[in-house]
C-alpha cells in the first residue's frame, strides 16, 4: 500500500485548517448540498467533503456514509492533498497503489474513487470534494469537471469562512481600539488644561461612527447575500468596504493617541535619542486634518489643503505627530472662527519649512494678540472654551528649533509654524539648486 506523500507547503496548510477552526464543526447546510450534488453528478451511492489533518481525514459533509473520519495514511484523499490534482481510481483491487489497502480490503470494499482538491486562493489544498462507489466504473469528462466545480464552490466557502473570521478578529480590534480611544480622551483631558477635550472627542467621535455605521450595515448586506446564495464576487464587496472602514478608525484612534502622547510630553525634556529623530510635515498635517474634518462639516466651514503644490523633501527635525499636535492646534483655532473656509500653505526655505493657516474670521484684538502664546491664553472670548493650546504648540515647536507665530491679526487671520529642515531635506535643495 501506497502512503499519501505530503505537499510541500503542509506546515501552512495544516496551520490554515486550524485558523479556520472547521474541524469537528456540525454539518452545514452548504457543505451538505455540495456532497448530495456531487452524488447526483457522479451517480455514486458515496460523496465526502474530506478535510485531511496532520494523522486523519475528517468529513465536513457526507452522504450514504456513517463513520466521519478514517486515519490520513490509509486515505485516498491525501493523495490528492499531496499532488493538488484530481484522482480517479476506477478500480482499487487492479491499482498497485490501493490494492492491498484497508479500505479497500475490509470494511467499506471501495472499488471506485474520484476525488477533486479543495485548494485555497493561496494554493493551500485543505482536501478534497470526493465520490466512491463500491463497483468498478469510469466517469465521463462532464462529470469530471462537475466535481471539480463543486471543489472551487467549497474552497470559496472555506475563503468566505476566514474572511468572516477575520472580519470577527477586526472588530475585537476595533473595539479594543475604541476602548484606546476612550483612554486616550482621557490622558488628553489631564494633559493640558487648555484642550477642549470635549469638542475634540465629539469630532473624533463623529469619524469613527460613520465607518462604524459602514461596517455594522455591511455586515447585515453580507448575511442577506449569503442566505440568497449571491455571486462571491458581490459578497467580497461587502469586506472590502467593511475594511475600509476599520482603516479609517484605526487612522483616527492613532492620530488621537499620537496627539495625546505628544500633549503629555510638552513639559517632559525631549531625551536626546529623540531629539534626532525625523518627521513629515504632510503626516502631521493630514491626522490633524484627520481629527478636525467633521468639526469644519458641522461649522460649515470648508478646509482647504492642496497637497498637489505641497513641496517636496517635506522631512523636518520633529515627530510627525509634534507636528501633528502644533497643525492641530493651529488649524482647531482657525476653524472655530473661520467664516466659510480656512486656508492652508506651505513653502520651504533653505532650512526652514513654514506651514502657514489662514482663516476668514473676525481676527483678533491687539490686546488680546500681544498675550496670545501666554500660558491660558487664548484666541476666544470668554466662555467659549480654551482651544487646544496655542501656547503648548509654541513651547513644542521651539524645544524642536521651530517657532508657533501669530502672522497677521485678521483680513485674514494668519498664523505658521517654522520647522528646522532635516539634513537630507537641505542637502536635496541644495542639489536641486545645483540642476536647476
Amino acid at each position: 500500500m501506497l502512503k499519501p506523500a505530503q505537499p510541500s507547503n503542509e506546515s501552512l496548510r495544516l496551520q490554515s485548517l486550524l485558523d479556520l477552526r472547521i474541524l469537528d464543526t456540525e454539518p452545514e447546510p452548504a457543505f451538505n448540498q455540495i456532497v448530495e450534488m456531487a452524488s447526483a453528478i457522479a451517480g455514486t451511492p458515496i460523496a465526502l467533503i474530506s478535510l485531511v489533518e496532520k494523522d486523519r481525514q475528517w468529513f465536513k459533509a457526507k452522504v450514504g456514509i456513517e463513520i466521519s473520519e478514517t486515519p490520513r495514511d490509509i486515505s485516498f484523499c491525501g493523495h490528492v492533498v499531496g499532488s493538488g490534482q484530481s484522482l480517479e481510481v476506477c478500480d482499487a483491487t487492479r491499482d498497485p497503489r490501493f490494492h492491498d489497502n484497508p479500505i479497500v480490503t475490509d470494511g467499506l470494499q471501495l472499488r471506485y474513487y474520484f476525488g477533486a482538491p479543495i485548494t485555497l486562493q493561496d494554493g493551500v489544498t485543505l482536501g478534497t470534494v470526493c465520490v466512491i462507489d463500491q463497483t468498478h466504473r469510469q466517469l465521463t469528462e462532464e462529470q469530471r469537471q462537475g466535481l471539480e466545480t463543486l471543489a472551487r464552490h467549497a474552497a470559496a466557502l472555506f475563503e468566505l469562512r476566514r474572511r468572516d473570521q477575520a472580519l470577527r478578529e477586526q472588530a475585537l480590534t476595533l473595539q479594543a481600539a475604541l476602548r484606546e480611544l476612550a483612554e486616550s480622551r482621557d490622558q488628553l483631558a489631564q494633559a493640558s488644561r487648555q484642550a477642549a477635550v470635549s469638542d475634540l472627542a465629539s469630532g473624533v467621535a463623529h469619524e469613527v461612527n460613520n465607518p462604524l455605521a459602514i461596517i455594522l450595515g455591511s455586515i447585515d448586506h453580507i448575511e442577506l447575500m449569503l442566505r440568497q446564495n449571491r455571486p462571491l464576487e458581490k459578497v467580497l464587496e461587502g469586506f472590502d468596504r467593511m475594511r475600509a472602514g476599520a482603516q479609517r478608525i484605526r487612522d483616527v484612534v492613532q492620530a488621537l493617541r499620537d496627539f495625546s502622547y505628544v500633549a503629555s510630553q510638552t513639559s517632559s525634556r525631549i531625551p536626546n535619542e529623540s531629539l534626532q529623530r525625523e518627521g513629515s510635515v504632510q503626516g502631521g498635517i493630514d491626522q490633524a486634518l484627520l481629527l478636525l474634518r467633521s468639526r469644519a462639516q458641522a461649522k460649515g466651514v470648508q478646509l482647504k489643503f492642496d497637497e498637489a503644490r505641497f513641496p517636496a523633501d517635506d522631512r523636518v527635525m520633529a515627530e510627525t505627530r509634534e507636528v501633528m499636535a502644533c497643525a492641530l492646534a493651529l488649524l482647531t483655532n482657525a476653524v472655530d472662527f473661520a467664516k466659510s473656509e480656512v486656508l492652508i500653505q506651505a513653502e520651504r526655505t533653505d532650512r526652514e519649512f513654514v506651514v502657514r493657516v489662514q482663516d476668514d474670521g473676525i481676527g483678533i484684538e491687539r490686546e488680546r494678540a500681544a498675550r496670545i502664546f501666554e500660558p491660558f491664553q487664548t484666541s476666544r472670548e470668554v466662555g467659549q472654551g480654551r482651544g487646544l493650546g496655542l501656547g503648548m504648540a509654541k513651547g513644542l515647536a521651539n524645544r524642536r528649533g521651530g517657532d508657533v507665530r501669530l502672522i497677521q491679526i485678521k483680513d485674514p487671520t494668519i498664523f505658521e509654524m517654522r520647522w528646522p529642515l532635516s539634513s537630507a531635506s537641505i542637502q536635496a535643495g541644495r542639489d536641486a539648486s545645483k540642476i536647476a
